[in-house]
C-alpha cells in the first residue's frame, strides 16, 4: 500500500519548459535518510531506488563528486548545480514503513513535504511505485507550468508519460551552447507525430533561435505510438538555456 498527498490533474495541456539541451539534466541531491526502528535500516535501498528512477529518466541526475558542507544554504546548492535537495526520515514498525520526504527547491519556493506509508511486507515494490510518482511530480514542477500537478497522488500516467516523452525528445535534439536566454515556441503536429509547423516568439535571442531552428530540423517525428489518447496537435514550449 502506498498513501500519498493530494493532486488535481489539469484539464488543459501544460506549457512545457525544456531546461538545457542534450546531456544537461537537472541536478538533484539526496541527503542521507534518518531511520528509527528495530530492524535493519532500509534507508540506503530506498534512497537508491528513488535516485535510480529519477536518473534513468534522463531528466534528472545527482552530481557524483559533490561534497556538500553542513552550512550550505539554498544559494550554495544552486551554485553547485543542484535544483532539488531531498531529505528523508524513515520510521518502521511491524506493519508499515513510514517515509517522510522534504523536497527543497533551491530556486527558493516553499519546500514540499511528502508522506508515504509502505507495506512492511512489500516495501521494495511499494518504493518503486512511489519513485515513479516522485518522478512525475518533479517533472511537472520542473518541466511544465502545471502547478496543480506538483503534488503526488493519482497522476494521469498516460498523459504524464506523453508529456515526458515530448520533453525528452526536444531535449535530446537540442545542442544547447548558449549559456543564457529563453525562447517560447508554439508547435503543431499531425496525427502520427509528424512536425507540421513551429513558430518562435519575436523576442527570442538570435543565437538561441538558431539552435532551436536546428533542433526542429532534426526532429522527424514526435512521440505518438502508445500515446494516441493524450496526443496534443498543438502545444507550446519555452526553451531555457543553461551553462
Amino acid at each position: 500500500m502506498v498513501s500519498l498527498i493530494g493532486l488535481t490533474q489539469a484539464a488543459e495541456p501544460p506549457h512545457l519548459t525544456v531546461i538545457g539541451g542534450a546531456n544537461k539534466p537537472v541536478g538533484i541531491y539526496f541527503q542521507p535518510f534518518s531511520y528509527r526502528g528495530n530492524g535493519v535500516s532500509p534507508a540506503v535501498v530506498i534512497e537508491n531506488n528513488l535516485l535510480f528512477h529519477l536518473s534513468q529518466s534522463g531528466l534528472f541526475y545527482q552530481p557524483g563528486r559533490l561534497q556538500p558542507e553542513k552550512h550550505w544554504n539554498l544559494h550554495h546548492w544552486r551554485l553547485a548545480g543542484v535544483r532539488y535537495v531531498i531529505s528523508g526520515d524513515i520510521e518502521e514498525n511491524e506493519r508499515t514503513i513510514d517515509l517522510r520526504l522534504t523536497v527543497s527547491d533551491t530556486l527558493g519556493t516553499t519546500p514540499t513535504f511528502v508522506w508515504v506509508e509502505l507495506n512492511a511486507d512489500a516495501w521494495q515494490q511499494a518504493t518503486r511505485v512511489f519513485a515513479r510518482q516522485l518522478l512525475y511530480s518533479l517533472f511537472y514542477a520542473t518541466y511544465t507550468d502545471d502547478v496543480d500537478s506538483q503534488y503526488l497522488h493519482n497522476v494521469e500516467t498516460a498523459e504524464t508519460r506523453y508529456w515526458m516523452a515530448l520533453a525528452k525528445t526536444l531535449k535530446r535534439h537540442w545542442q544547447n551552447r548558449v549559456r543564457r536566454g529563453e525562447c517560447q515556441v508554439t508547435v503543431s503536429q499531425l496525427p502520427g507525430g509528424q512536425l507540421h509547423d513551429f513558430k518562435m516568439a519575436p523576442d527570442c535571442d538570435a543565437v538561441l533561435a538558431e539552435e532551436i531552428q536546428s533542433l526542429f530540423e532534426q526532429v522527424s517525428n514526435f512521440p505518438y505510438s502508445g500515446h494516441q489518447a493524450p496526443f496534443a496537435q498543438t502545444f507550446s514550449v519555452t526553451f531555457v538555456a543553461r551553462p
